[in-house]
């Protein structure tokens, strides 16, 4: 009955070793889905971002100017700038010479940080827009470097920028949830595994009963006969005139 029960414990660790395998498996899969999607969500926006700002840059350039814009033009570069913020969006329109025409009123890194962004847009092989991450401390940040270059040939350089913090929070509570997701089904799979297992062996189990039943009762058949055999053994060995 010991082999019985080590096997009993043997079959519920492989199926449950089998689960346990599927779920990480579908879990770091949905994990990583979920990680890009995130990643490439924010940088699609960030980008939109860049050229709706860049769709702005001839307004802030007739306001450094000093030329008069219309109202309307004020009103909707205001409610568009005050969308960024409530999205958790920072912005900086730099000028060629990276003076800053306009910026939201707060930025998560210093403007020499940004300016070496900027420039790092210039240096290197890309493509129309440079998203980059920048790790501050605990914040993470991902930012967006656009080029426009006006009618005049000037160049001016936008970038939009976002704290990574809600997102990285996002990933990891899903991550949490996945773990417990992966604890509570390799738990109910070893109680379920051990039970199906059990009720599988039932059968097995009742072989071996009658087999050692058989065996008890071939000794106990055999007890007497062979308590006769060995009587006259002894009887011949004390005797050795007597022959079998």
């Amino acid at each position: 009955m010991l082999s019985l029960n080590k096997l009993r414990i043997n079959l519920t660790l492989m199926n449950t070793g089998v689960l346990i395998g599927l779920l990480l498996f579908i879990s770091i899969f949905l994990y990583v889905v979920l990680s890009m999607d995130v990643e490439t969500n924010v940088s699609n926006n960030l980008k939109i971002y860049c050229s709706q700002l860049a769709n702005e840059i001839e307004y802030l350039e007739r306001e450094e100017n000093g030329q008069v814009a219309t109202e309307e033009e004020k009103q909707g570069y205001f409610e568009y700038t005050r969308s960024l913020i409530e999205n958790n969006i920072s912005y900086v329109v730099y000028n060629q010479e990276f003076k800053a025409l306009d910026q939201s009123s707060y930025q998560p890194l210093q403007e020499t940080q940004l300016i070496e962004i900027a420039k790092h847009y210039f240096s290197e092989n890309h493509e129309k827009y440079l998203v980059s991450s920048y790790k501050q401390g605990n914040k993470d940040y991902k930012i967006c470097t656009y080029m426009v270059i006006n009618n005049n040939g000037d160049l001016k350089i936008v970038q939009a920028m976002k704290n990574m913090t809600p997102e990285r929070s996002l990933l990891g509570n899903a991550l949490q949830m996945i773990v417990i997701t992966v604890l509570v089904g390799a738990t109910l799979s070893f109680i379920g595994g051990y039970f199906l297992s059990g009720r599988s062996l039932i059968p097995i189990k009742k072989s071996v009963e009658r087999q050692q039943e058989f065996l008890a009762d071939a000794s106990h058949e055999l007890r007497t006969p062979i308590a006769v055999i060995q009587t006259n053994l002894e009887v011949v060995k004390t005797s050795q005139e007597e022959t079998v």
